[in-house]
């Protein structure tokens, strides 16, 4: 499970994290479990105070993030992908990890455009690779307004 205070330690301590609130979701490696994933991450940035564009903009990089792990696994076996959430008073951090290798892209025509559309969508993403799993890390300011 990703560690808390995560976001603080993969951006150095240029971030201040104050947690208010804390969300977290474990889903199977499997497409059809994504749309729960959104509901539910809106719904709880939503709950968090979190203002619509940066709740929006969230929850399609952590999309991106997540149909990324589970549509490019170096090794098929199943395996789960946790995504851990929290809003502090300057922003938002979004860690997600699963227990997969890190494999480098390989260009297909149509594809390969998700982590560049997450990356876009939030002030700073870091991808962290261990053994075994990666972790993806996300922030996106909120301006001081959550």
């Amino acid at each position: 499970m990703p560690r808390r205070g995560f976001c603080v330690s993969a951006f150095g301590n240029s971030l201040h994290v104050d947690e208010t609130s804390t969300f977290t979701y474990t889903m199977p490696d499997r497409l059809e479990a994504l749309p729960g994933l959104r509901t539910e991450l809106r719904a709880w940035l939503s709950r968090s105070g979190v203002d619509r564009d940066t709740t929006e903009d969230v929850v399609f990089a952590a999309w991106e993030v997540c149909a990324n792990a589970v549509e490019h696994p170096v090794d098929p076996k199943h395996h789960d992908v946790t995504l851990v959430a929290t809003v502090g008073s300057s922003g938002v951090c979004v860690v997600v990890e699963d227990s997969g290798s890190w494999r480098d892209g390989v260009p297909r025509p149509g594809r390969g455009l998700g982590l560049r559309l997450a990356r876009a969508m939030v002030d700073r993403m870091s991808i962290v690779r261990q053994s075994p799993g990666t972790e993806v890390v996300l922030w996106r300011s909120t301006g001081g307004h959550a």
